[in-house]
Protein backbone atom coordinates (compact mmCIF):
# COMPACT_ATOMS: atom_id res chain seq x y z
CA UNK A 1 0.00 0.00 0.00
CA UNK A 2 1.42 3.41 -0.92
CA UNK A 3 1.20 6.43 0.68
CA UNK A 4 -1.32 7.80 -2.13
CA UNK A 5 -3.55 4.52 -1.48
CA UNK A 6 -3.67 5.03 2.61
CA UNK A 7 -4.89 9.32 1.80
CA UNK A 8 -7.48 7.69 -1.22
CA UNK A 9 -8.52 5.21 1.92
CA UNK A 10 -9.03 7.59 4.37
CA UNK A 11 -10.93 9.84 2.29
CA UNK A 12 -13.54 7.28 1.17
CA UNK A 13 -13.97 6.88 4.89
CA UNK A 14 -14.56 10.45 5.72
CA UNK A 15 -17.40 10.09 2.63
CA UNK A 16 -15.37 11.96 0.00
CA UNK A 17 -17.48 11.69 -3.11
CA UNK A 18 -14.77 13.31 -5.46
CA UNK A 19 -11.32 15.45 -5.56
CA UNK A 20 -10.19 18.12 -7.63
CA UNK A 21 -6.35 16.68 -9.18
CA UNK A 22 -4.01 17.80 -11.57
CA UNK A 23 -4.13 15.46 -14.48
CA UNK A 24 -1.04 12.31 -13.46
CA UNK A 25 -1.72 12.23 -9.95
CA UNK A 26 -0.89 9.28 -7.92
CA UNK A 27 -3.66 9.92 -5.52
CA UNK A 28 -6.00 10.49 -8.76
CA UNK A 29 -5.63 7.09 -9.54
CA UNK A 30 -5.79 5.29 -6.25
CA UNK A 31 -9.07 7.33 -5.61
CA UNK A 32 -10.66 5.93 -8.59
CA UNK A 33 -9.72 2.63 -7.64
CA UNK A 34 -12.11 2.83 -4.82
CA UNK A 35 -14.59 5.01 -6.34
CA UNK A 36 -13.75 8.44 -5.68
CA UNK A 37 -14.61 9.97 -9.08
CA UNK A 38 -11.65 12.21 -10.24
CA UNK A 39 -12.57 16.38 -11.34
CA UNK A 40 -9.49 17.00 -13.45
CA UNK A 41 -8.23 20.33 -13.75
CA UNK A 42 -5.65 21.58 -16.54
CA UNK A 43 -5.06 24.80 -14.15
CA UNK A 44 -4.52 25.13 -10.16
CA UNK A 45 -6.87 28.34 -10.20
CA UNK A 46 -9.87 26.13 -12.33
CA UNK A 47 -10.08 23.82 -8.62
CA UNK A 48 -10.14 26.67 -6.42
CA UNK A 49 -12.56 28.44 -8.58
CA UNK A 50 -14.92 25.06 -8.23
CA UNK A 51 -14.14 24.87 -4.29
CA UNK A 52 -15.24 28.41 -3.65
CA UNK A 53 -18.66 27.69 -5.79
CA UNK A 54 -19.68 24.44 -4.01
CA UNK A 55 -19.17 25.64 -0.70
CA UNK A 56 -21.42 28.73 -1.59
CA UNK A 57 -23.84 26.34 -2.85
CA UNK A 58 -23.51 24.17 -0.04
CA UNK A 59 -24.11 26.92 2.45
Amino acid sequence: MTGADLIAKILKSEGVDFMGVIPFNTLEEAGAKIGIRPLIFRRERVGVNLADGYSGFQG
